[in-house]
């Protein structure tokens, strides 16, 4: 998909460098994409140091490979779920994981922490070939910071 496809004008950011070689990945440091819209849209390995996502709806936002470094995300939205005050977003694993105060998102699918501590091997391994062997490795850290997240909500 071309970058003029990814990110559009009209998705409000300003400042973005969106003149990219098919090689090159969006450099979107400093993009203001305040109430924006970015459903299906897909960021792969783009920079977002310093954006601010302030009221932003990612639904089925692909984040694979993205950097974020002091971002704002401010009432941003993710699968329909706020944010929030306090989250955590971990690129560079098998799935994306989106850890929020009362949820937690492993690629496509999405639970509550409780939900995730108590299912199953059976359930996880129908969710996608290797997701049995990623959660028998990430579990117990991603528990934890799933109740470290609960913990520092309050």
């Amino acid at each position: 998909m071309p970058p003029s496809e990814i990110i559009r004008p009209d998705m409000g950011i300003t400042k973005p460098d969106l003149t990219v070689e098919p090689t090159r990945r969006p450099d979107l440091r400093r993009a203001d994409m305040r109430n924006t819209d970015a459903k299906e849209a897909v960021f792969d390995g783009s920079a977002f140091r310093g954006a601010s996502f302030k009221n932003a709806n990612f639904d089925r936002a692909d984040f694979t490979g993205a950097s974020f470094s002091n971002v704002t995300m401010t009432g941003a939205e993710f699968e329909g779920m706020p944010l929030g005050r306090r989250h955590i977003i971990l690129t560079g694993l098998l799935y994306l994981v989106v850890i929020t105060d009362s949820r937690m998102f492993l690629g496509c699918e999405h639970h509550t922490h409780e939900e995730w501590a108590e299912m199953s091997d059976e359930a996880i391994s129908a969710m996608d070939d290797p997701a049995l062997e990623f959660w028998y490795t990430w579990r117990e850290p991603l528990l934890s910071a799933c109740a470290t997240i609960r913990r520092a909500a309050i």
